[in-house]
């Protein structure tokens, strides 16, 4: 169990901890650059955070999967904090599903033809879109600490 919940951890840590820091630290330094710099340093940057955001929520389920079957005996005998932790976490996934094929695919076609305008209409969907999962995961990660207190 512990290696499981480790791994767990660092894969939610590295997911929300990221957007954290795109979001309070990286949104606010890339603002002063111009929109084609701009639009061209967040490609940079999601493409490369995307790759751990896929090995994040792989991990993620494989291993809260394998905690509720095997750890705790099944979906029934897990506490409400590990329901809640598991329908929140995979409405995030798909609010990643959704930035990485639709979103990041659009901004990425429109920064391959010049069009950084378009493209930074994008980055902002994208942006308010991270937000909500930033939330989200914020949220979940309280819930997974304090939940089996309650």
């Amino acid at each position: 169990m512990a290696v499981t919940l480790a791994v767990h951890l660092l894969a939610a840590v590295v997911w929300v901890g990221g957007m954290f820091f795109a979001h309070v630290a990286l949104r606010p330094s890339a603002s002063m650059l111009a929109v084609p710099e701009r639009v061209r340093l967040w490609e940079a940057v999601l493409r490369r955070f995307m790759v751990w955001v896929w090995i994040s929520v792989i991990s993620l389920l494989v291993t809260g999967y394998w905690m509720i079957i095997v750890e705790y005996g099944g979906y029934e005998y897990a506490g409400t904090h590990v329901r809640v932790m598991h329908g929140v976490g995979w409405f995030m996934i798909l609010l990643f599903f959704y930035v990485f094929f639709v979103l990041f695919r659009r901004m990425r076609r429109f920064i391959s033809q010049h069009l950084f305008p378009e493209a930074g209409m994008v980055m902002e969907r994208i942006r308010l879109v991270v937000t909500i999962n930033l939330i989200l995961g914020l949220l979940t990660s309280t819930i997974a600490s304090a939940g089996r207190f309650w």
